[in-house]
């Protein structure tokens, strides 16, 4: 008898263990791709989606793959909502139309970032996890607008008291690749800023928050940079100044550990200097001059031969 109360007692402890389980990254990817929701409301899928994760972590995670792997970006979709929530004549009335646009979004499961960001919130929300829907505008290539044309929303969450920057609006790849998935979650408000930029300049939560012309003068950020955590990129411009006589420090930290072998600079499709990557830090000074265009590149070499990634490119004054 006391051999089976002893077998039950250790089934039941893995069993609670297991059910308490944090899992590692892509087993959530795994488990959020492979699943069928069943589930038709935003309540009950955030409810379907709590029964396999229990740890905050994951949960933030599950939400953040479901909406970007299963909605598709409709813009019809899109301004036919924005009409939809315009017409409302009071608050009531537009909360109302508000959810009931939400509803039909993940039902179909269509929309453009609004709806993105804020099923992203609801979800979460029903989890017992908050999250800050932001407006603002997405830097989509490297030439900006003279004054900010504020069309993009995303999120903010708070991790360990600290904040972290989602946005399930892009492209996802038809095989998985969890890089791509890595390059808009949780990304710190240090590098986040060289993607978005908010209406509020509070929202960007830096010591020292940028105005637009500080923004409209960085780097653009490459999908390589995203996709490898790339970090305190300097200079923090996009156009280099060339001092004759002189050579240009550029610097940058890497944030994945064994992500690259090399660093090297090209200048007019030119290899002017390789560094071998033995920490973190990378410091590469080289020779400009104006109107050079100048990419900063990373070498990393596999099984299957070299890869190549474009890490940020200046051009030079």
């Amino acid at each position: 008898m006391a051999k089976i109360t002893l077998v039950f007692f250790f089934i039941a402890s893995f069993s609670a263990i297991n059910l308490f389980a944090q899992y590692e990254e892509n087993q959530v990817d795994s488990i959020v791709l492979n699943k069928i929701y069943r589930a038709q409301s935003i309540k009950t899928i955030s409810e379907e989606i709590g029964k396999d994760f229990q740890d905050q972590n994951n949960l933030i995670r599950a939400n953040y793959i479901f909406l970007s792997s299963r909605m598709t970006y409709d813009l019809d979709f899109g301004n036919e909502s924005f009409r939809n929530r315009s017409a409302a004549k009071t608050n009531e009335e537009q909360n109302r139309i508000t959810d009931s646009e939400l509803e039909r979004a993940l039902q179909l499961r269509k929309g453009v970032c609004w709806e993105y960001a804020h099923l992203f919130k609801k979800l979460c929300y029903y989890q017992g996890i908050d999250s800050e829907v932001i407006p603002g505008m997405r830097r989509v290539e490297n030439e900006l607008p003279f004054k900010p044309d504020y069309n993009h929303v995303y999120n903010v969450v708070e991790l360990y008291g600290e904040k972290k920057f989602i946005d399930c609006t892009f492209p996802t790849p038809t095989v998985y690749d969890k890089s791509v998935y890595d390059r808009y979650y949780l990304i710190e408000p240090e590098e986040f800023i060289y993607l978005c930029y908010p209406e509020d300049t509070r929202k960007q939560f830096l010591d020292n928050p940028l105005t637009y012309f500080q923004f409209r003068n960085l780097p653009f950020a490459t999908d390589d940079k995203l996709a490898l955590k790339i970090k305190n990129v300097y200079p923090r411009v996009g156009k280099l100044m060339a001092k004759q006589g002189q050579k240009t420090t550029i610097s940058l930290e890497l944030g994945l550990p064994n992500a690259l072998d090399e660093v090297f600079v090209l200048v007019n499709n030119r290899n002017v200097e390789v560094v071998e990557v033995t920490k973190a830090r990378i410091n590469i000074n080289v020779n400009i001059k104006p109107k050079d265009l100048v990419m900063v590149m990373g070498r990393k070499k596999t099984a299957k031969g070299e890869v190549f990634y474009n890490l940020t490119n200046y051009n030079a004054n």
